[in-house]
Parts: C-alpha cells; structure tokens; sequence
C-alpha cells in the first residue's frame, strides 16, 4: 500500500470477503497465502485516505505482487451535485420489512433540520432502501419516489455522505449501483465498515465502480443495504449524500510487464521488467490488476 508519491503506507487495515484481516507493515506490505485460485477482493482502509476495494484473479500456482494507490481523503470540491439530503417531505422508498422515516434529533443530524433514519430489521436480508432517479428504467418497478434526476456520474470523482451507526458494534453497509436496466443482475456492490456510535464519513471512488464494470453513464438506483444483522437489528441515519468532482489528480497504480508469459525463470536468467501506468477508460489513470506478476525480483539496471 502506497501514497500518491509512492510511498509505503504503514497501518492501513486490509480486509477480505472470507473473513481475512491483514495491518500493513512499516514497509507498506501484506500477505495472503493460500488463496483458492478464484477471484478475491480486499478492502483497505486507512485513517486520511479513501478506502479501496481491489480485486485479484488469482490463477492456480501462480502469485501476484501488486501495488495499491491510496489517494488522501478530503481536498478542494470543484463541483457537487446532491443526490439526497433529506430535507423537506418524506421521499425514500425500500423493503416493506425496513422501517425509514426523517429524523430531526440534533444528535443524528450532521447539516441541516433533517436526516434518513433506517430501521434494518433482523432475521432478513438482504434488505434495502432506494434512492432512486426518475430514469424512465424504472417505470413500472418498486420505485416509489424520484430522489434524483442526473443518472450520468461520469463526471464525478466520488460518491460521499454520512452515516450514524446508533448501534454499540460495527457494522457493514453494502452499497449497490444499478445502473442501465431494473436489474439486480445490473449492479456493482460495494460495502464499508461503519464505526458504532459516532458518524462516519463514507467515500467510494468512481475509479472503482468502472473497474468493477458499472456504466457512470447511467446509474439509475443507489441501494442503501445490510446483509449481516446483529440479534438486535440495526439502526443507521444518513445525511448530505453527494457526487464530487475534486481538483485533484486520481491516484495512478503501477505493474510489472515480464518479456515472457512463463511464471517462472531459471537461476542466473536475467529479465528486465517494464514498469507502465494504467489508463482508465475516461483517459485517467486507474486501477487493472494484473496475475503471474514474478515476485522478489532484483533491481534492474535500466527502467523502461
């Protein structure tokens, strides 16, 4: 893990799907040994830097070296567009089973007179609130009010908002992003950890919703949902979610490209690596991720 200058990050938290919980060292690094040959994804979080979720196909026999840009939190808005802020009458469709009225307790209000409260029930799942647009995809479905009309995010750097956890445990909120058609099957999860009883200020980048193939062109619903559910339900409050465009340049990842497909090299054999940034498809620099990277390799002479 790695700052926007290439340097090592110590302490970021990595998390995978199947329970896996790494602390980069003081040289920045993790390890995952004995990864089933599928795909596998890891969430890192870092206190001052936007959390990421990266993804890994790993091929059997093979290991991957990759490193992971973590781009700092916050910095200068050029441009936002509220996507909810829930002020004024009440507007929020979702699950029957999930209870979502506006709050006006001080204590559960981060800006303004109003925020979401959300009532996430036990024993179901998973279940969802929407804030949805008024894309003519979702005539005809469970939408029940228009919370927004721009569907292009393209635009846009990052989706923000904040989020109380009244509960006295973390919790997971997962994100979903429909996008193009009313299909669960069109949509890319993402999901945070949410800190127990304070608010916590969430972030995802675009960057990660592109590599995860959702068309910024078109999202026509954010899914606001839980999936694990602690003995006593959950409730959350969500105020000021937004879409931001930074002055600031995206964070660029690296990889090494061997001369050779074959994953191993013979003793005394000499390659030289070639070191690439990746482009994004909007002409950015983002994240792909590459297997069979060769590991431990020594310093070349020359860089390409």
């Amino acid at each position: 893990m790695v700052d926007m200058d290439g340097n090592p990050l110590a302490g970021a938290k990595v998390t995978g799907e199947d329970g896996f919980s790494a602390v980069t060292g003081t040289d920045g690094k993790f390890i995952a040994n004995g990864l089933y040959s599928i795909r596998h994804s890891f969430t890192v979080t870092k206190d001052g830097y936007l959390s990421r979720t990266v993804r890994f196909d790993v091929a059997e026999g093979t290991a991957i070296r990759k490193d992971v840009v973590l781009a700092p939190s916050g910095g200068e808005i050029s441009e936002k567009y509220i996507l909810a802020d829930f002020e004024g009458e009440f507007n929020v469709g979702g699950n029957s089973v999930v209870t979502r009225s506006f709050n006006t307790v001080t204590e559960y209000v981060y800006s303004g007179a109003q925020s979401l409260k959300v009532g996430f029930p036990t024993g179901w799942g998973p279940v969802r609130a929407f804030i949805d647009s008024g894309s003519e995809a979702l005539n005809g479905s469970d939408r029940q009010f228009v919370n927004y009309t721009n569907t292009d995010w393209s635009g846009y750097d990052a989706i923000a908002m904040y989020v109380y956890n009244a509960t006295s445990a973390e919790q997971t909120l997962y994100f979903e992003f429909m996008y193009d058609r009313y299909s669960w099957s069109s949509s890319v999860l993402m999901n945070v950890k949410l800190a127990a009883g304070q608010w916590n200020r969430v972030e995802i980048p675009f960057s990660e919703l592109r590599d995860a193939g959702a068309n910024l062109k078109n999202i026509i619903r954010l899914s606001l949902a839980m999936r694990e559910f602690p003995t006593y339900g959950a409730t959350l409050y969500f105020d000021d979610i937004a879409l931001l465009k930074y002055n600031r340049k995206p964070p660029a990842d690296t990889y090494i490209e061997l001369p050779s497909p074959v994953p191993t090299m013979d003793i005394g054999a000499e390659w030289e690596p070639v070191v690439k940034i990746v482009r994004s498809r909007r002409g950015k620099a983002g994240m792909r991720l590459f297997p069979a990277l060769c590991l431990n390799l020594p310093t070349p002479r020359s860089w390409k």
